[in-house]
């Protein structure tokens, strides 16, 4: 098996000998592209022809660094040599395998002879830890022992480099940090990237203190982090805050750095969108959102479980998982065959039921249909509905998951539309499509709206997503590594754990959006959100799910839509206070009445705290007087029905031959 690195340089020469010696022990090739150096760079390169390198070609040089002119080139290359691995790396860099392997070259085809074309890298950056160090001339590799691992603020890999021949390849798009081409599975373990950014202060300033980058690549917030090196001023990370490597021990991946150790800005989470009204300076409270995520799951006491990590053994693309209690026989059979028609498989996809110990055989419903296909675990006592959806979180085994409630339905081509952008968009935390609502017959009730009219990744959603539950939850699928980020579904949320899962997702990083129909959301009366509607509950509970995601939205967007928040809430309140009454259902009722007056209350004391506003009326809220005489009419309301039960049960006792409906 043929692999090549294919590497760009300009002026490496302090670096590049070591590297190109390293890859030819390792069983690589190199393939070399020159940007007009001006120091030995090239004459380095040629004394190893032979050893490794067997092509050197040359990339003109403007006087702008172009990064996307040398990964256009890099992509060019890959598809005209005849090799059956390459991996993309800088001159600064080396490459390992992981153990047991003993070569770069072993490892990559035990990777190919188990499925696998594509391989992740884990980065660890090693420093001087002082000015009196210097490595220039030295085996740096030997000598330099002090570094930190980077892990930039996301869930999902960050340095897939190496890949297997394929027709067409995609490195320019993310800078290089992910190859993405169709049909792209990584291998689950990460290869070793050591980063020698810097061998001396002297040495940085060499690099980049006169480099200028294309202008067009700083617009797209490219090489932020290396401009900051220009003037030089910074300061060496003490030895306390590094880990130490000597010859025995692993790395260590615990305690990441966001950024590097020359970046003094506080760096946002991947998708938080900076509102450009505020100032940089408002923004620093809260500008990351993996750091706010992780003070609020803390803040919750124990009511936002952590999702444990899986093995890095081979796992299955997705894990499809269906929490249930007392489900419909029919409709979870519906719900099961249509997944099973879907299914490309046990290694790609695991199936499983998770019971909520209901009153019926759940288990001999999944052996009839599933055949031994479908996986099933019963809760030994009912813990609830958000408890049992973390327990499928933890019981998944998949890179991505799906929970898919036991009466919801997957239409033909979901899992095959979805799949593409979780292989292929870099720090993708979610992906969601446009959904049905059906009724306990199937019949089509509504459709949503599309969030927009093509696929992609959506654009200032977070502050769409907090004003507005936007998303079904069969239309949905996940990261499990977002999951392990920031907790599983908040306990304490009966109604709305979903909606508060899917905002904090929204703040971790972005959510692809496709707008084609692929998910059916059931709505009938015995639903547990019709249950929580009787008596009220479920505006109870959007009102405190507006109140807790104050404490990790971005402050711009928090200010902005928790009044929003409520008012849409109420909204929908009303719409179900009506459709009661229409009902006779004045239980239902007043307990959606009641929740309306607190919301209103709730929405009178967010705007005196946050605005100068004293006459509501503009914002189509209640003043604090309407809202008293509300409340008394509920009050004589609530007294006449109590009545009308009384006396509806004394009738029924005294004429049993005609019940009365209580």
């Amino acid at each position: 098996m043929r692999v090549v690195a294919l590497l760009t340089v300009r002026n490496e020469d302090k670096v590049l000998g070591r590297c190109l010696q390293h890859l030819y022990e390792q069983g690589v090739e190199t393939c070399l592209v020159d940007h007009d150096s001006t120091d030995d760079t090239l004459e380095i390169a040629e004394s190893f022809r032979g050893r490794g390198v067997f092509h050197i070609e040359r990339i003109p040089f403007t006087g702008e660094f172009s990064l996307e002119d040398q990964l256009r080139h890099k992509e060019r290359l890959a598809t005209e040599i005849g090799a059956d691995w390459f991996i993309h790396l800088d001159a600064d860099e080396i490459r390992e395998a992981p153990p047991p392997y003993k070569s770069l070259h072993q490892a990559i085809v035990a990777v190919d002879e188990a499925g696998y074309n594509a391989i992740d890298f884990d980065e660890f950056v090693f420093v001087p830890a002082s000015d009196e160090e210097s490595y220039e001339g030295r085996d740096f590799v030997a000598g330099m022992r002090w570094y930190y691992y980077f892990e930039p603020g996301s869930p999902d890999r960050y340095r897939i480099n190496a890949w297997k021949n394929q027709p067409e390849i995609d490195l320019h798009t993310h800078a290089g940090h992910q190859v993405i081409f169709p049909g792209r599975r990584v291998y689950p373990q990460p290869f070793i990237l050591r980063h020698y950014i810097f061998l001396s202060r002297a040495h940085a300033h060499a690099k980049y203190g006169s480099r200028v980058f294309a202008a067009d690549e700083r617009a797209r917030q490219w090489h932020s982090d290396r401009v900051k090196l220009n003037g030089g001023d910074f300061s060496w990370p003490s030895r306390a805050a590094l880990k130490h490597l000597n010859g025995s021990e692993s790395f260590d991946k615990s305690s990441p750095w966001r950024r590097h150790f020359w970046v003094s800005d506080p760096i946002l989470a991947p998708n938080v969108e900076v509102n450009p009204d505020k100032s940089t300076r408002s923004m620093q409270v809260r500008s990351n959102g993996r750091m706010l995520l992780q003070e609020f799951k803390v803040s919750q006491g124990g009511a936002i479980p952590d999702i444990a990590r899986v093995s890095d053994e081979r796992r299955p693309f997705w894990s499809v998982m269906i929490p249930t209690y007392n489900p419909d026989p029919s409709l979870l059979c519906q719900t099961l065959n249509g997944l099973l028609t879907q299914s490309p498989g046990p290694d790609d996809m695991q199936i499983e039921v998770v019971d909520d110990a209901s009153d019926i055989d759940v288990a001999a419903i999944v052996a009839d249909v599933g055949q031994g296909r479908i996986g099933f675990h019963r809760q030994p006592e009912n813990i609830g509905m958000a408890r049992n959806w973390n327990e499928c979180l933890q019981r998944a085994k998949g890179e991505w998951v799906h929970l898919l409630h036991q009466d919801d339905l997957p239409l033909v081509g979901f899992y095959r539309q979805m799949r593409s952008p979780c292989e292929t968009i870099p720090d993708l935390v979610a992906a969601f499509c446009r959904g049905t609502g059906i009724d306990g017959r199937g019949q089509k009730v509504w459709v949503q709206e599309p969030e927009r009219q093509t696929a992609g990744v959506l654009q200032q959603f977070t502050k769409r997503l907090a004003i507005e539950q936007r998303i079904l939850t069969p239309c949905i699928v996940v990261h499990r590594r977002a999951y392990e980020a920031i907790g599983g579904y908040h306990q304490g949320l009966p109604y709305c754990a979903d909606w508060d899962m899917y905002k904090r997702l929204a703040v971790l990083g972005p959510i692809w959006y496709e707008p084609a129909n692929l998910a059916c959301w059931r709505q009938h009366d015995k639903s547990t959100s019709a249950r929580l509607r009787l008596d009220g509950s479920d505006l109870a509970d959007r009102r405190r799910s507006v109140e807790l995601s104050s404490a990790y939205l971005p402050t711009y967007i928090e200010e902005t839509t928790s009044i929003a928040a409520l008012k849409g809430s109420m909204i929908w309140a009303v719409d179900i206070l009506r459709d009661s009454l229409l009902a006779d259902d004045f239980a239902t009722a007043l307990a959606q009445s009641r929740e309306i007056v607190i919301a209103i209350e709730q929405v009178l004391r967010t705007q005196s705290s946050s605005t100068t506003l004293t006459d509501p009326a503009p914002l189509g809220i209640l003043s604090a007087a309407e809202t008293r005489a509300l409340w008394a009419q509920i009050d004589e309301f609530n007294s006449q029905l109590q009545a009308w039960k009384r006396a509806a049960q004394i009738l029924a006792k005294i004429n049993p031959d005609r019940p009365m409906n209580a």
